[in-house]
């Protein structure tokens, strides 16, 4: 078990938000850091001047955060600062898309080198027909009977 187990064990323990309250409360963080509700910049508005605007509000997402605990103030902060870093760093926008497929790493282009390899693909493929037939007897999993 690593330290990170250990600390979501104690938060099932500990009376608190719970782990889909935690993520609620991050998402509603990261959509107004996306949108400007929230500034970008540590000093435009602290930590705690953020909790606040929540509760004059009376966010019902962040209402479970209690900013009085530690434990909870201490997570609240933390999350709020990784996504101002994630956002300075342009990584925000984009963390919920699929990483791209590396080609050079990739299961497929094995497999192509492979077929090419052991001559399942000819060298001399020529039409559109041709790379339609390979596709199919290599590649499709057709259903039977259709």
């Amino acid at each position: 078990m690593d330290d990170q187990d250990e600390v979501d064990d104690r938060d099932d323990v500990e009376e608190g938000p719970s782990k889909d309250e935690w993520n609620a409360v991050r998402k509603q963080l990261k959509d107004d850091v996306l949108s400007g509700v929230i500034p970008h910049v540590l000093k435009e508005m602290r930590p705690a001047a953020v909790y606040q605007m929540y509760a004059d509000a009376a966010n019902p997402i962040i209402a479970c955060v209690d900013y009085t605990n530690k434990r909870q103030n201490a997570k609240f902060t933390l999350m709020l600062r990784t996504l101002r870093n994630k956002h300075a760093d342009g990584d925000l926008v984009n963390e919920d898309k699929a990483e791209p497929i590396v080609w050079r790493k990739s299961a497929a282009k094995q497999f192509l080198k492979r077929a090419f390899r052991e001559g399942l693909i000819p060298d001399n493929i020529s039409t559109n027909e041709d790379m339609e037939e390979i596709w199919n007897d290599l590649c499709c999993v057709c259903e039977i009977g259709v």
